[in-house]
């Protein structure tokens, strides 16, 4: 059965992997570029109660738009979107967390929110390089360079496909390998964010409503624990390091990321 697919007024693509009464859980993608498809190894095998929708914002992944691609766009069109629903637990997968943690006026229309392998600011960025040479994965600089200087989406594919080590273990490389090379990849977005994005980013609210952290034991991408500032050690904030796993932690160890949205999903109720 397909899932139900839904557009706003301001072209952000919804697709509902599952539509029952209830809570509404909204996923956003990382990357930029990647797709929504990237979470849907993880939505399809969630035993949640209401409805699971992937959001594509507009000119992302396989929503392709004729609109910009910048912050101000993409925040108004997330923001419309969560406006038209109740019960709302948002959650972002690394640049989906990142672009949440930009917006306050989020907060007051959210029943809880939740951050999966992502950070509160740019520090993962400027460290990534160093912590890829400290655990030996393969350089992909020429790859890189390549896309840098011939941007398409053929070239980001190829060059993602070649940075699975960074973000799989060797246990989860078969199935992540599956998962990229089916996803639709919109180079546009993923260089926006290089350029605007990751270099400046940082959060500008800390959640006062429930809030999940997932974090992950092997993230060679962000961090294992970049959410140790004292402002996130809060009661309402319970965080999560999912062992032997990586940056997408549901590809490696599906179980304990259920077992944390599950008792989420009790401590919300």
């Amino acid at each position: 059965m397909k899932p139900h697919i839904e557009s706003t007024s301001l072209g952000v693509r919804l697709t509902f992997d599952k539509k029952e009464p209830g809570p509404n859980w909204i996923f956003i993608p990382g990357g930029p570029g990647m797709g929504s498809e990237s979470l849907l190894s993880l939505t399809k095998h969630l035993p949640l109660k209401g409805s699971l929708i992937r959001l594509d914002l507009p000119n992302d992944g396989r929503n392709r738009q004729n609109s910009p691609i910048d912050l101000k766009t993409w925040q108004t069109a997330l923001l419309d979107a969560v406006k038209g629903f109740k019960h709302v637990i948002l959650v972002g997968h690394s640049f989906g967390a990142m672009l949440i943690q930009t917006m306050p006026a989020l907060e007051p229309l959210l029943k809880g929110v939740v951050f999966i392998t992502s950070g509160p600011d740019n520090t993962w960025y400027k460290t990534f390089a160093a912590r890829a040479q400290h655990q030996n994965l393969p350089n992909v600089s020429g790859l890189r360079k390549a896309f840098l200087e011939n941007p398409s989406d053929e070239s980001y594919r190829h060059y993602m496909i070649h940075c699975l080590p960074y973000y799989f273990l060797p246990k989860g490389m078969i199935e992540g390998g599956r998962l990229f090379k089916s996803l639709p990849y919109h180079h546009k977005p993923y260089l926006w964010a290089l350029e605007h994005f990751h270099p400046v980013s940082k959060a500008n609210w800390v959640p006062k409503i429930p809030c999940l952290i997932i974090n992950a034991e092997n993230d060679y991408v962000v961090t294992d624990n970049p959410f140790h500032q004292p402002a996130y050690q809060a009661k309402n904030i319970d965080q999560v390091v999912i062992p032997k796993a990586g940056h997408f932690p549901w590809i490696e160890n599906l179980p304990e990321v259920k077992q944390a949205f599950l008792n989420f999903e009790k401590k919300l109720s």
